[in-house]
């Protein structure tokens, strides 16, 4: 265990060798470890003896520590976001999300998974940015060329960061040097120029950052790989208890409590960290789905079934309305990432034409992202008609916002986007222009919108309409309600 984590390391730096960047920018195609699903051999009859062998990562058993698992994967979608919102529109979500819910436990549940998640977005973002400081300082260029020969749009993109990088350094001087008011104020102006700050320096150096941020999430996997050896070591009955617990024999590691037992909850525990410690890891990855919901959903389900799969369909109608509100917010946070590159390709352009051309691009780019999210509302459709027959699911989307009334549930506007905004962004053959004028033509005949805007916030309100009412329901609550006994073991921490 452990091997995929090294020979990860070794790819990327053989290519960084001969190339000079990595492969994500070289090839487009970033290397990692696997997550959370096992991947089947799909080239072991031509060229491997033995099939290679992969195993989905380790489940909490326990119900309790498997309910605060899916609290954690909720969370994740949460942080990817909390990355591509700015900071007043990911808050304006929260509260309408926190508003539409009437159960004030579940209510304040909510709120602090919101906060938690906001706590790790921002310690995660300030070590990013550290990180990549210390390697564009150290390599002195930007993407391989010597910062006397950059062109002026990278100049001034160079020197927004350099500013932006001043003024953040200005604010952690003031916010530790200060009496407690003005640190305050200072660390306020922080939370919020952090973002800004990283995302000008993921635009400005594009290689530098993908490489630090790969060295930082394998540097991170590593530790992960250690804790599932000793998850394996403690799932073995067999074993003799000091193996189990090398540290110290059974009275001094868990006293009067049954080997056994301590055995099995310990085991839980590492499993439900491990879970967490994934995602949090997966923040430091490029273009990488973080919750076990997305990878189930559109990875295992969608493309086994779209081939005619069985066991993509089996997969479908295994997953619970909370592992398919994960991969709806992932696919949330991937629509607001295009949106949000495609806003900011928009500052400082006067041609109304080249704005057209940008923004209809963005909505076919995007299309794919849509696609998935509509998929997974209608599965909850699906399964809230068997579960929760007294409650079926209807949205505001299809009964007031889309123009065509015939296109009333959500597979049926998936494959109106489907047929047009997603096959134009597939085709090869018609040009970016046309692709475009075309997709402008759809969205604005699909939602009476035409600028991105409009459009962000009709996908917004769909998904906070989505959240509200799946959160709010029994099935849903049920499954992330988790007692004081069980956060204690989990927060603990195990060594």
């Amino acid at each position: 265990m452990g091997k995929d984590v090294e020979a990860a390391k070794l790819f990327n730096k053989a290519i960084i060798s001969k190339f000079g960047k990595p492969a994500g920018r070289v090839f487009d195609v970033n290397i990692y470890p696997r997550d959370y699903n096992a991947i089947s051999e799909s080239f072991n009859a031509d060229f491997s003896v033995d099939g290679a062998r992969d195993r989905n990562i380790d489940q909490p058993e326990g119900a309790a520590m498997s309910a605060l698992s899916q609290i954690d994967q909720d969370v994740a979608t949460l942080l990817k976001q909390r990355r591509f919102l700015d900071d007043d529109s990911f808050h304006e979500l929260f509260l309408q999300i926190k508003n539409s819910i009437e159960d004030p436990v579940f209510k304040k549940q909510v709120q602090r998974q919101f906060e938690n998640g906001e706590q790790i977005y921002l310690t995660t973002a300030l070590e990013k940015v550290s990180a990549i400081v210390v390697k564009v300082d150290q390599k002195g260029t930007v993407n391989g060329k010597d910062k006397g020969n950059l062109s002026g749009g990278e100049a001034a993109s160079l020197k927004k960061v350099t500013d932006l990088r001043e003024k953040f350094t200005a604010l952690q001087a003031k916010g530790e040097s200060t009496d407690i008011k003005d640190r305050a104020a200072a660390l306020k102006e922080m939370q919020v120029l952090l973002p800004e700050l990283l995302d000008a320096l993921e635009a400005t150096y594009e290689a530098e950052v993908m490489e630090t941020t790969d060295e930082m999430y394998l540097n991170k996997m590593v530790a992960l790989r250690e804790k599932q050896v000793k998850i394996a070591a403690l799932d073995n009955s067999g074993a003799n208890p000091t193996e189990h617990h090398p540290e110290g024999d059974c009275e001094k590691v868990h006293g009067k409590t049954l080997h056994d037992d301590w055995r099995k909850s310990h085991a839980d525990s590492l499993k439900a960290q491990v879970k967490n410690e994934q995602f949090t890891n997966i923040i430091f990855a490029n273009e990488a789905y973080m919750s076990q919901g997305a990878i189930e959903h559109v990875v295992a389900g969608m493309q086994a079934k779209d081939k005619g799969g069985e066991e993509g369909q089996k997969i479908i109608d295994a997953l619970t309305p909370a592992t398919v509100m994960q991969s709806i917010n992932e696919q949330m946070a991937d629509f607001f990432k295009d949106m949000k590159n495609s806003e900011g390709s928009l500052e400082g352009v006067e041609d109304n034409e080249k704005k057209r051309e940008i923004t209809g691009e963005a909505f076919v780019h995007a299309s794919k992202y849509l696609v998935r999210l509509l998929d997974g509302a209608q599965l909850l459709v699906d399964k809230f008609a068997k579960i929760e027959p007294d409650a079926p699911l209807t949205f505001n989307l299809f009964q007031n916002v889309v123009s065509n009334k015939s296109l009333n549930t959500p597979d049926k506007l998936k494959k109106e986007v489907s047929d047009m905004l997603y096959a134009l962004r597939k085709s090869a053959e018609i040009e970016a222009s046309v692709k475009a004028e075309l997709g402008i033509a759809e969205v604005q005949g699909l939602f009476n919108v035409s600028d991105i805007k409009g459009f962000r916030k009709i996908i917004s309100d769909f998904c906070v309409e989505v959240n509200a009412k799946v959160r709010s329901s029994k099935t849903f609550k049920e499954g992330q309600t988790v007692d004081e006994k069980t956060e204690k073991e989990f927060f603990a921490g195990v060594s």
